[in-house]
């Protein structure tokens, strides 16, 4: 995922879409994914419509902590 933003290219992971009715199985099958294997997640690539920012993130100490909560 970050390969794929740092190509200029826009990608979203997604999972928990692919554990209902069965479209995991779907998308395995129809890529020819062997039956020992499972599709955990899929990235969909293309080029973005519009350039977006990022909003500003937190700084680190704000947002992780080490050993206890810090909230």
């Amino acid at each position: 995922l970050l390969a794929i933003t740092a190509l200029g290219y826009a990608s979203v992971w997604v999972d928990g879409w692919l554990r209902q009715q069965g479209r995991a199985e779907t998308i395995a099958r129809l890529l020819g994914v062997p039956e020992n294997k499972v599709v955990r997640i899929i990235l969909p690539v293309g080029v973005p419509a519009e350039q977006r920012t990022q909003p500003a993130k937190k700084p680190f100490e704000e947002r992780a902590w080490f050993n206890r909560y810090g909230g």
